[in-house]
Order: C-alpha cells, then sequence, then structure tokens
C-alpha cells in the first residue's frame, strides 16, 4: 500500500486546510497518510486538528515562525534547511511513495532537493491562487519565482483549483498538468441569513493583516453604517504581517470611536464558528487568486460582498462583486430591502470527477 505525506504550513490559515482535507478524504483507505505541519506548534487549530486526525496515520508538528513573519524571511535559508532535514528523516522512516506540498514560497527549492535525492517519490504541488511576483520586495519576487521555476521543472503533477493557478507561460510545467476544483462539504445550516430590518448586522472579514486585504474599507464602511444609524460590528479574523498596516487600522479604529464595534479573533479560530457569528463576509482585496473561503462561507449559507479581485469563477452562488471606488454602493447594497441569496450545491458528478483526479494523481487503482 501506497504512503503519502502532505507538507502543509499550518492547520488555520494558510494553505488552505480543507482543500487539503477534501484530498485527504478522497484518497479514504487506500493508502497511508501522514501530515507534516511546518509551523503546527505555533498555533493548533482544535477542530482543525481532529479533522485531520481522523484522515490520517500521523501527524507531525514542527515548530517555525510563520512564513510571512520578518524572522522567517531573515532566515529563510536556515529555517528551509531544518524543514528538509525534518523531511528526509520522515522519509528515510516511513518510505513515502508521494509526496504533496501547496506553499510556492518555500516548495520548490524543497522539491528540487527531494526529486534530486529520491527520485522515485512522486511529487505533487498544489497551487491554491494565481501565482503573482507583485511583492513590493524585488528579493521576495526573485525568490518566488525561483521556487516556481523548481516546481515546474521537478514536480510530477502540478494541479490548481482554477486554470488561472497555473503559472504564466514563462515556466515550462514538465509534470501532468491537472485542473482540480475544489468543493465544499460542511453541514449546510437551515436557511439563509439575513440582518434584521431593525438594522442590525454583524460583518466579517478574514485574512492576513496588510494593505492587500484592505482591512481599512471595511472599517470605514463600518464607521458609514454606525453613522446612519445601523447597529453595527466587525469581526476580524487574521494575522498580523505587516506592523505599520495594524498602526493604521488600529488608529482608524480610535479616531472613529469604533472599539466597542471591532472585534480581532485570532487566525487559529475555528471558521466555523466565526460563520456561524457573522450575517455576512466581506472580501475589499485589492488582489486575490482563487479564495476557497468563498466556498467555506457558502457551506454555512454566509453571503459574501467582494471587490472585482475576487474572480467571479469563485461565485458559487453566495457571492456579490462590487467596486471600491467608495463605500457608498456597498452601504446601498446592505441596506436594501432585496437582501436574498440563491445558493448552488455541488453535484455528486463534481464530487466524483474530484475523487478520481484525486485517485489518478495518487496511483489509486481502486476506483470501486
Amino acid at each position: 500500500m501506497n504512503r503519502v505525506l502532505f507538507i502543509v504550513e499550518d492547520l488555520s490559515c494558510s494553505g488552505s486546510p480543507l482543500s487539503v482535507l477534501h484530498i485527504l478524504e478522497n484518497i479514504e483507505n487506500f493508502a497511508i497518510k501522514d501530515v507534516f505541519v511546518m509551523c503546527g506548534k505555533n498555533d493548533e487549530d482544535v477542530f482543525m486538528f481532529d479533522k485531520y486526525k481522523k484522515e490520517t496515520e500521523k501527524i507531525y508538528l514542527n515548530s517555525i515562525p510563520h512564513l510571512s513573519t520578518k524572522k522567517f524571511k531573515i532566515l529563510y535559508f536556515f529555517y528551509l534547511k531544518k524543514i528538509l532535514n525534518k523531511i528526509e528523516k520522515l522519509i528515510k522512516t516511513n518510505n513515502y511513495s508521494h509526496i504533496y506540498f501547496n506553499r510556492g514560497i518555500i516548495s520548490g527549492r524543497l522539491i528540487k532537493k527531494i526529486k534530486q535525492k529520491y527520485k522515485d517519490i512522486t511529487i505533487i504541488f498544489h497551487s491554491l491562487g494565481e501565482i503573482r511576483f507583485n511583492s513590493r520586495y524585488k528579493i521576495v519576487n526573485n525568490n518566488l519565482r525561483r521556487n516556481i521555476f523548481y516546481i515546474s521543472r521537478f514536480t510530477d503533477f502540478f494541479i490548481a483549483i482554477a486554470q488561472k493557478c497555473f503559472p504564466s507561460a514563462d515556466f515550462i510545467i514538465q509534470g501532468k498538468k491537472i485542473v482540480l476544483h475544489d468543493y465544499t462539504d460542511i453541514d449546510v445550516l437551515n436557511g439563509n441569513k439575513c440582518f434584521s430590518k431593525a438594522g442590525k448586522i454583524v460583518m466579517g472579514q478574514i485574512g492576513y493583516f496588510c494593505p492587500l486585504k484592505n482591512q481599512l474599507f471595511s472599517l470605514n464602511l463600518l464607521k458609514k453604517m454606525i453613522d446612519e444609524g445601523v447597529d453595527a460590528s466587525l469581526y476580524l479574523l487574521g494575522y498580523p504581517v505587516d506592523p505599520k498596516y495594524i498602526e493604521l487600522m488600529n488608529s482608524c479604529i480610535d479616531a472613529n470611536y469604533l472599539k466597542e464595534k471591532v472585534f480581532y479573533v485570532d487566525k487559529d479560530y475555528s471558521k466555523i464558528v466565526f460563520f456561524d457569528k457573522i450575517d455576512i463576509l466581506l472580501l475589499p482585496s485589492i488582489s486575490e487568486g482563487s479564495p476557497l473561503v468563498v466556498l467555506e462561507a457558502s457551506a454555512r449559507k454566509t453571503p459574501c460582498l467582494a471587490s472585482f479581485a475576487i474572480p467571479e469563477e469563485s461565485n458559487v452562488g453566495n457571492l456579490i462583486r462590487m467596486p471600491l471606488d467608495s463605500c457608498d454602493l456597498w452601504l446601498q447594497y446592505l441596506r436594501s430591502e432585496d437582501y436574498k441569496r440563491i445558493y448552488k450545491s455541488f453535484s455528486e458528478e463534481t464530487k466524483s470527477f474530484f475523487k478520481k483526479q484525486v485517485h489518478k494523481i495518487f496511483a489509486i487503482k481502486e476506483q470501486n
């Protein structure tokens, strides 16, 4: 029987844990499955940890800083070596047939080293969003470009949640390209959400606290709503990756007397509980790939109000996209009485196709 190793950043935010979980579930019992969590000792999500535990033989929790932190970026090659040494020990102990990666900023260099040394191992890279080289730091762009080059050259299966999540034509992918559309299967709540006509609404936003996720827009929208007499509040789930931006957010909260209306939620907080708490998810992003958070929101009957940075192909019936020119249009929609969404569900054919693709990637013969 094959034994596969899934290498992920953490269990609660980056690397779309639900997407990884769906692949694990569809491998079923046709292979032994282990998970190596690079930052696992930093922020275990109890809900997701239990879900992963159910699907795997072993979970290995590592303890390095998050990949987005300044400490990791400064000591990049030091931590890369630590991760590689740990993976090699696991390979020697468990004799893996397949290894799965999904973090572009670090995976390429690891994939190159592993593939050159262990040629018989099948390497899978999963692109969960658009690959962009738009960091303000040239060294970060060059590092990502180098990693994507190695991923394209040494990966056996380059899979993506949508066609747009493959790298540009500048990169020649040597392995097989597979589009693996994800689906969501969290228990769906009965009835659609809507805020009361008395004017009360609980809004939420998920994402790293940084300019690209644009939390300041949500804070300004909240201020406008309160000024117009709406009993509104805002929950922000994320991780502070830009200290200057956090200062701007806190200054905005203080200047507009929003302390009792804005609630920071730590990134290891369960998304299931988060969606149950809010009425609508705001995604005023400046830049996005193909965010699975829209799928996760739909599973909890939570509508999303988003910028045009969120691609239309992410829409599963719960997404409204609007320009970021001003908060007025967003406020107009939220105040409208025609606040109804139609929710689509993924067909059994979609789930069946997903399973067949997973079986193909992980060389599972049993299809019945």
